[in-house]
């Protein structure tokens, strides 16, 4: 899931995550952390300021979207 890297830490991360404990998402601060520039999609989040990044859970995938 693209989105902002202070959105991303407020999910829980699902590698070290485990049955008994909890931690959230380091974003930035995670090796598996990839940045992009944002993509012209409708669908997400407006930026605050232009320099606003978005990002996504390396992880999970290389994350395409469809041209616009």
């Amino acid at each position: 899931m693209i989105c902002k890297e202070e959105d991303a830490k407020r999910f829980f991360c699902p590698v070290v995550s485990g049955a008994q404990q909890h931690i959230v998402c380091k974003g930035s601060h995670c090796m598996a952390w990839r940045w992009m520039s944002r993509p012209a999609d409708p669908l997400l989040p407006e930026a605050e300021s232009e320099h606003q990044q978005f990002g996504y859970c390396g992880l999970a995938g290389v994350v395409t979207l469809p041209p616009v």
